[in-house]
């Protein structure tokens, strides 16, 4: 199932390019271990920002209990979604202060973004994570027809699970850039970056993926194999 999983194929090819060029990059010297720290920090924004169109273009309509048309899903989703990444951006700054990584006094967001933004060759490697998560939104949600199968709500809470991932490897790389082991820090994060976006990208209809996940994890007695496998989907689309 491994092989059938991280074989180049057209939904994971530019999972593969883009962290081997970013890579590329670091080994040449463009871009320092710290740039690509910051840029996979700042994929949570990209993340979000795509979310949104996903929910923009979802087919099927909220229920109509939740009380939210389409619109309001969205803006919900940029309040709850825009507070979170604040707060995680907090600590993720505070820890980046302690670890020596660079000196950032954590309430000041906007001074530390602007740092961050500011970092040489910044704007290629978000100029990259761009085109990767635009092509997927392309080629997966779009091209595969998962707009139909989902509502804005439905979709609302996709982003989290894959956030919190990264925020963990960002204090994990963190640790290593404090020991200056960089090369292991940006091994780690481009590593564990393709494995989550590959995995994502691979559960969808007839996954072995998507298949396994439903016969080994837990789920509530009231739902059956269908249920949980619409809620799988959802919360990693």
């Amino acid at each position: 199932m491994l092989k059938a999983i991280f074989y180049p194929n057209s939904r994971n090819r530019t999972i593969y390019m883009t962290n081997l060029f970013v890579l590329m990059l670091y080994i040449g010297g463009s871009v320092s271990a710290a740039t690509v720290l910051f840029s996979y920090f700042l994929e949570t924004i990209i993340i979000g920002l795509f979310n949104a169109l996903k929910m923009a273009c979802a087919h099927k309509p909220n229920d109509s209990k939740e009380g939210y048309n389409k619109l309001g899903s969205i803006l919900f989703f940029f309040a709850h979604y825009g507070g979170f990444v604040a707060i995680q951006s907090i600590f993720a700054f505070a820890f980046v202060s302690i670890s020596g990584v660079k000196n950032m006094e954590p309430f000041d967001l906007p001074t530390n973004y602007a740092l961050v933004i500011q970092q040489e060759n910044m704007w290629l490697l978000l100029l990259t994570l761009c085109i990767t998560h635009g092509y997927n939104f392309v080629m997966v949600y779009i091209k595969e027809e998962r707009f139909m199968e989902v509502s804005p709500m439905e979709i609302m809470f996709a982003p989290y699970l894959r956030i919190f991932v990264q925020q963990f490897v960002v204090i994990l790389a963190g640790f290593f850039l404090f020991f200056e082991q960089e090369s292991v820090a940006v091994v780690i994060l481009l590593v564990v970056r393709t494995v989550v976006d590959i995995f994502i990208v691979e559960i969808r209809k007839e996954s072995p993926v998507l298949d396994y996940a439903v016969a080994k994890l837990q789920r509530p007695k009231e739902w059956d194999d269908e249920t949980f496998r619409k809620h799988i989907k959802s919360i990693t689309e």
